[in-house]
């Protein structure tokens, strides 16, 4: 790796997209947390089951989220640029593993999903399906919401790749 090509416009560019995606994971992770907590209550309350999980759920992910932002503030608001991306190889393996990880994601959250919409509907004991429905709903929402977040990630990096608007004159 030379020192002029990681200094260079798309270095300043992947930099740019590493801190989006690490700012926006930050958030979105405790929100997942938070919003799998919803669908845990809303299943619950579908099958008249105690609520206290999902109430947990979601104060535990607001609580973090609100937490992740305000650790995050200084690097939301700064206006000083990142620093040049130097892990090039570490950047390419990110590039080469995020799209099948994302696949795997969605894959399990719609065997999830499905397997909730079983559990709602096949005739079993209330106390298996108040604890199985409710914790696969849950576990669903976390998979396509971390598939989504694979994918919004690697559209940034594929986008800071192909990106020369943040190169500077000097260094094209």
């Amino acid at each position: 790796m030379t020192t002029e090509h990681t200094e260079s416009g798309y270095a300043q560019a992947v930099a740019i997209a590493q801190r989006k995606t690490l700012l926006f994971s930050a958030i979105w992770f405790p929100t997942l947390t938070a919003l799998g907590g919803v669908a845990h209550l809303l299943v619950s309350l579908l099958l008249q089951q105690t609520l206290e999980i999902g109430i947990v759920f979601i104060i535990i992910g607001s609580v973090l989220t609100l937490l992740m932002w305000l650790v995050t503030l200084g690097k939301r608001y700064s206006k000083t640029p990142p620093k040049s991306a130097r892990d090039m190889i570490r950047l390419g393996w990110a590039l080469h593993t995020n799209p099948p990880f994302a696949r795997f994601c969605r894959a399990a959250g719609v065997l999830l999903a499905i397997t909730t919409v079983v559990l709602l509907f096949v005739p079993m004991n209330d106390a298996s399906r108040g604890v199985a429905a409710p914790l696969s709903a849950l576990a669903a929402v976390w998979f396509f919401g971390t598939a989504w977040a694979t994918s919004y990630t690697q559209r940034q990096l594929v986008a800071a790749g192909s990106a020369d608007q943040y190169a500077t004159p000097a260094s094209r």
